[in-house]
């Protein structure tokens, strides 16, 4: 492996980890705002769109919390991206020329296949 692999090997474990579960389940922001004004802003796992899953972290901030949750969708895919690029690499490197083995079809295919969006 390489040290890219190695990296990419991590953080895919750790997302794995962080993400394991119902395959349908997302997290979302929630908040709870008492009277006396003191804002907890929640990331809850939450089954089929629910409200009532786990909490998966606990913060003061919105912004930090919204990060947090589109990061149980986004790094995955991102990795996805990486690995699919990466791999296009290898394809070049062992034969020698961009033009010979990769177009930028290929490789906007990959990134827009790994990040599920339409080019």
């Amino acid at each position: 492996m390489t040290a890219l692999s190695d990296l990419l090997a991590s953080w895919r474990d750790k997302a794995n980890a962080a993400t394991e579960g119902r395959a349908d389940s997302t997290w979302h922001v929630d908040y709870d705002v008492p009277d006396f004004g003191i804002a907890h802003v929640y990331v809850i796992d939450s089954h089929n769109g629910g409200y009532d899953g786990q909490v998966v972290a606990e913060t003061g901030k919105v912004a930090d919390a919204e990060f947090i949750a589109v990061s149980r969708e986004a790094v995955p895919r991102l990795l996805d991206a990486v690995e699919r690029i990466n791999a296009l690499a290898e394809r070049v490197e062992s034969h020698g020329s961009l033009f010979a083995s990769v177009s930028t079809r290929d490789i906007r295919a990959a990134l827009t296949e790994a990040l599920g969006v339409e080019s």
